[in-house]
């Protein structure tokens, strides 16, 4: 058996080895190397980092929060604490990427807020949103966070100050943890007489993620999100879309009620609903609703304030950008008269034509982006998508056929739903000719046609 300290120790000598060649910049302790500070410098100066909008929406509808907001959890450890995050002021240090530090600055926002008249959020108790809905009999709950410790603070933050309403109706809009986690803090122990809501396909998905590869998935997300790491400005800052993962006690209960198709219009508790099946998308079993007496849509994770991933550093299933964007517009095309937009994480946006429309500068600052409002979104992720299509082609060669590729198969079609004024005249691919298969002898380059 080969000692346990021999693989640190190999490790060790080639980095002693690669550093006689080129030895990195070293910073002072506690700080920013020079490079790094040109850098930050550079990302400050080329965002509206001062744009005072998203502070505004972040701050909208306040009604109460708890002080400190610190939850326990089990072990005699906190299952939240944003107390470590109050360094979190002021001007981005040079140790922080600007705009990693103004999202810190609108992650730190925490408590109860009003959406519309009949919807409340409570957010900062956790990675996501919980989000609460008035019945004609109690609270409709939507995404009941992560575990179950803060899903009660949560609630119990609703009830001080809305009223002791029971709980009519939960809804699940994804199958990622930190959505339906928190289910036991929100409903009693036990069968229980509640309908749950949540998409076709939910309680398998979940199941694959946190079960089958849970362990490896576990292990890998500590990373990811850096939890081990001192709340400080040399450590963890904010998980961008939110300030952390909780610690606690992860639940799920069998939904009741499935939603499989689109539209697919509800009452619940005496609230008219229509939902959006929205799978293979942000998360491969996905929900959106809306309410049309509120004009109130909720995008679940499909629209987040962050340029979200395909693929997960935790290791979950790639996304199908291609898929994702489809859904996108059919919410346009079906929700097009709404006048608020709200997610499972991060603060809303109000009003028709920001959720519906690019901002009035984007031509300005994004050129390449200024496409019809509804086809902008559908543009953005089809390219990711495409980008992604070549990683895997790249990698493997022109042998690896779609058939090998499961959970990519989507991405491969040409589908890209967008108007022909925009597709006219584009350069076909020199690697993969735009339907996502590899030319034999195709090879890339300064002077080849790139995808678009």
């Amino acid at each position: 058996m080969r000692p346990a300290w021999l693989p640190v120790a190999v490790l060790a000598a080639s980095v002693v080895a690669c550093s006689r060649d080129s030895a990195p910049p070293v910073a002072p302790a506690g700080g920013a190397t020079a490079h790094t500070v040109a850098a930050n410098r550079a990302v400050a100066e080329s965002l509206p980092l001062g744009d005072p909008h998203a502070f505004e929406d972040a701050r909208r509808g306040f009604i109460g929060s708890d002080s400190p907001v610190r939850i326990p959890g089990p072990e005699g450890r906190a299952a939240w604490d944003l107390e470590p995050y109050a360094f979190i002021q002021g001007v981005a240090p040079p140790t922080v990427n600007p705009s990693l530090w103004r999202q810190a600055q609108l992650d730190s926002q925490h408590g109860l807020f009003e959406v519309v008249p009949g919807i409340w959020q409570v957010r900062g108790y956790d990675l996501s949103n919980m989000t609460l809905i008035e019945g004609n009999t109690g609270w409709i709950v939507v995404d009941p966070l992560t575990v179950a410790e803060t899903a009660a603070a949560a609630l119990a933050l609703a009830r001080k100050h809305l009223g002791d309403r029971p709980v009519s109706a939960v809804i699940f809009t994804h199958s990622h943890v930190d959505h339906f986690g928190g289910v036991d803090g929100v409903l009693p122990p036990g069968p229980s007489s509640v309908p749950i809501i949540a998409p076709a396909g939910f309680l398998d998905e979940a199941t694959r993620e946190n079960v089958l590869a849970g362990v490896a998935m576990g292990r890998r997300a500590l990373y990811m999100y850096g939890s081990g790491l001192p709340r400080n400005a040399t450590g963890h800052v904010d998980a961008g879309l939110g300030k952390g993962v909780p610690f606690g006690s992860i639940g799920i209960r069998e939904p009741t009620v499935l939603i499989d198709r689109t539209p697919q219009p509800m009452e619940i508790d005496g609230v008219r609903f229509v939902f959006q099946d929205a799978p293979h998308s942000e998360a491969p079993a996905a929900l959106t609703l809306y309410l049309p007496d509120h004009k109130a849509w909720g995008s679940a994770d499909l629209v987040p304030h962050t340029l979200h991933n395909l693929y997960t550093l935790r290791g979950t299933k790639v996304r199908d950008a291609l898929e994702w964007s489809g859904h996108l517009d059919r919410a346009l095309e079906l929700f097009g008269d709404v006048e608020v937009m709200f997610g499972g994480h991060q603060w809303p946006v109000w009003g028709n034509e920001r959720p519906l429309h690019p901002r009035p500068d984007a031509a300005a600052r994004e050129p390449g982006l200024h496409v019809p409002r509804d086809r902008r979104a559908a543009r953005v992720a089809v390219g990711a998508a495409h980008a992604l299509r070549h990683a895997r082609l790249l990698r493997h060669g022109a042998t690896q056929r779609q058939g090998r590729v499961p959970g990519l198969l989507r991405l491969v079609r040409r589908e890209s739903r967008e108007p022909e004024s925009v597709a006219a005249g584009r350069s076909r691919c020199a690697l993969c000719g735009g339907d996502g298969r590899r030319r034999e002898g195709a090879r890339t380059g300064a002077g080849s046609a790139r995808c678009g």
